[in-house]
């Protein structure tokens, strides 16, 4: 069979043409699509960020008992302050001893006054633990208090970022020929939702508040009875 020839102009027109640059209507399909997925995505977050203040809540009044937290507080501040105190309460019996052993006629006034002094040492350990456990439960209590302040200010970030999504979604179905009453009720209701987040978020993060200090109002009761027990204990020393 003879060869066939192909000239270079039926090779040029043999081969596809270069794909046509999409219409504006094409275009507002595309942003559309992207607006309503980025209006999504921007909802599922902000209802995450509020799950997750409230299950901060949740979890903190199943965690948090005021009897055992003050507890460990204590333990805690005696176990670190333990060798200073065994320090001033044996001076404290050295001395004691001393007077109980001073020979007959011997003068007490210095021994006295070693004695005195070292009472007011331990008295001043006594209110060193104090202001150690209170030191102790400041530090928890704003450790928890900045933690809910955290999730509250994401949370009404993620609610605002789900209403500029919403007017991101508007404008891109307006340009996308979305009849005006459409995407007009579709506003009003996704302005009624991101508001409705934003509230419910400060009304988390009040609860988140009040909670945090109920437990830690128990709490401070509590090693303020435990102080007073202390302190009276290093008073009749003194």
């Amino acid at each position: 069979a003879p060869k066939q020839h192909v000239s270079d102009a039926d090779d040029k027109e043999s081969k596809p043409n270069k794909e046509a640059k999409p219409s504006k209507a094409e275009l507002a399909q595309a942003a559309l699509a992207k607006a309503e997925e980025r209006h999504k995505d921007a909802l599922k977050q902000a209802t995450d960020a509020m799950d997750e203040l409230e299950d901060f809540i949740t979890k903190f009044d199943k965690g948090h008992d005021p009897t055992k937290i003050a507890e460990d507080i204590q333990g805690q501040t005696e176990k670190a302050m333990e060798s200073d105190e065994k320090d001033a309460d044996e001076v404290f019996h050295k001395h004691l001893a001393n007077l109980r052993n001073a020979e007959a006629g011997t003068s007490l006034d210095g021994l006295e006054a070693q004695a005195r002094k070292a009472a007011r040492d331990i008295q001043q350990q006594s209110r060193r633990k104090e202001r150690e456990m209170r030191k102790a439960l400041e530090h928890m209590s704003k450790g928890k208090q900045a933690e809910a302040k955290g999730l509250r200010r994401e949370a009404k970030k993620a609610a605002r970022a789900s209403l500029k999504a919403a007017r991101e979604l508007e404008k891109a179905q307006r340009h996308a020929g979305v009849k005006e009453h459409v995407f007009e009720g579709e506003m009003d209701h996704n302005e009624h939702v991101s508001e409705g987040m934003e509230d419910r978020v400060g009304d988390l993060g009040d609860r988140a508040a009040d909670h945090i200090e109920r437990v830690f109002g128990k709490v401070e009761d509590i090693l303020d009875g435990s102080s007073d027990r202390i302190g009276f204990a290093a008073d009749r020393r003194a």
